[in-house]
Order: C-alpha cells, then structure tokens, then sequence
C-alpha cells in the first residue's frame, strides 16, 4: 500500500465514523467499520514509511584494469542514496 491509499482509508472511515453517510451494513455497525478503516488507514501509512525506505540505496561495482600492472583489476565500490538530488 501506498500513503495515499492510507489517507483514503482514513477518510472514508472518517466518514462512516462521524456519520456523514447513512449506509446500511448486515454485519457490521458503521461506527465500529470507520474505527477499523482508520485503524488500518494509520497502519499503512506507518508501514509504507518504515518499510518503504529498505532498497533506496544502490552499488555500483566499477572494474577497470590497473594502468601500472595489466594482470590486476581495480575494484572501486560507489554507494549512493537514490534520493540525493545531486546525482546526475
């Protein structure tokens, strides 16, 4: 799920919670389905920004032949954060 998708979960349960649309469901009082559509609107919007951080770095493994010695191999490792606005 997305944050977007918590924050629509949070205002339809909104709008079942205080009311505003008269809806009638067999199994469930309205009241207490807008309590859970906000409930799990926040739990979405909480996992999308602990778990949507994970992947957002990336490495780069650059060999390229040392100029002195042509039997060994430079390895040079770039870690970079995907979100740095100074990448190119």
């Amino acid at each position: 799920m997305s944050i977007g998708a918590g924050i629509t979960l949070i205002v339809i349960g909104l709008i079942f919670l205080l009311g505003v649309v008269q809806v009638d469901v067999p199994l469930i009082d309205e009241y207490t389905l807008g309590i859970l559509l906000v409930l799990g609107g926040i739990a979405a919007i909480v996992l999308t920004m602990t778990l949507g951080r994970r992947g957002t770095t990336t490495t780069r493994v650059v060999e390229r032949p040392a100029v002195s010695e042509p039997r060994f191999v430079e390895r040079q490792i770039i870690e970079r954060d995907v979100n740095d606005p100074n990448l190119p």
